[in-house]
């Protein structure tokens, strides 16, 4: 299930009364609003403080979008951690324009200001995943963000499916 927490202090809220009142598991997403290393690692270890007040045994995970989510649209990282820029003919694509160099930095240390700035106040990442080719998926995918955030659920799936399992097991067994 996808909430929209309509903003970081919501999406808090929501993830902590998944875990609590509803006991599910819970991938926290949430912009960091800062390249500053020092400022991340504070707020990811506040967040996951935060969340592990909930009850044990529930997996979550903290995902911090650095410097928002935005990036995955203007930047990747490779194996090794290096940066390197998507291929911007999506985005020109979008909004039926080219972009010179100086614009493409801007939207790698600024993401939601840039598109905002380019695509007009209506702009949403929902409008531009409507827009998704199959090569702009594929490329979206190995976006360090977008891995780990489906290794997590991946791995949430996959200890639900044992817990069913055995719990149909046990169910058989009466």
């Amino acid at each position: 299930k996808l909430l929209d927490g309509s903003g970081s202090d919501g999406a808090v809220s929501l993830a902590s009364s998944a875990l609590v009142a509803k006991r599910l598991p819970v991938a926290l997403v949430v912009d960091a609003n800062t390249n500053h290393q020092s400022t991340i690692r504070e707020r990811e270890d506040l967040l996951n403080y935060l969340l592990r007040q909930g009850p044990p045994g529930i997996p979550f995970e903290v995902f911090l979008a650095v410097p928002e989510i935005e990036i995955m649209f203007a930047r990747l990282t490779d194996a090794k951690g290096l940066r390197f820029l998507q291929d911007r003919s999506f985005i020109e694509k979008l909004t039926h324009r080219n972009f010179t160099n100086l614009e493409w930095e801007l939207a790698q240390f600024q993401p939601k200001e840039f598109l905002s700035s380019v695509l007009g106040e209506g702009f949403s990442p929902e409008n531009m995943l409507n827009e998704l080719t199959d090569g702009t998926i594929d490329v979206l995918q190995k976006h360090s963000l977008i891995r780990e955030l489906s290794e997590f659920l991946a791995s949430v799936i996959q200890v639900k499916g044992k817990v069913q399992t055995s719990e149909v097991l046990e169910t058989s067994e009466v």
